[in-house]
């Protein structure tokens, strides 16, 4: 269902009918009478131009939700669970040798080669392995 806003409508239906209603039924000349009608055709174009935008809100909210329920579907898709795991295994081994890593250089103090205990962790972080 369309999303109407009542009060244009009923506001250009108004405006149609008054200006038909005093075209039609007031004496006056021609000249006057096309006067009256206009705003009948300027309700009208004002309905229509309504009615699109309303379409095309319409049609806007619909590809959001189609969006959003695409998006809902991929991140409860398998595939997805199981990137998320072993990325989620990554962090926790990475955090590990950075904790000894800190372990090390914390006990060690001034005496400790920083140069040497960075090749170390270079080599255990490049040779992790993931399941």
């Amino acid at each position: 269902m369309v999303p109407y806003k009542k009060l244009t409508y009923l506001g250009a239906i108004t405006v149609f009918v008054l200006s038909v209603a005093i075209t039609i039924t007031l004496p006056i000349s021609e000249l006057f009478k096309g006067i009256t009608a206009m705003p009948a055709v300027g309700a009208l174009i004002g309905a229509l131009y309504q009615l699109l935008r309303d379409h095309a809100a319409h049609e806007r909210q619909i590809q959001l939700q189609n969006k959003k329920h695409s998006f809902d579907l991929a991140v409860t898709s398998p595939m997805a669970t199981i990137a998320f795991n072993k990325h989620a295994e990554f962090c926790e081994k990475y955090m590990k040798k950075i904790h000894e890593t800190l372990r090390t250089l914390i006990r060690g103090g001034q005496q400790s080669r920083p140069w040497i205990i960075r090749i170390v962790f270079i080599k255990c972080t490049s040779t992790m392995k993931l399941g």
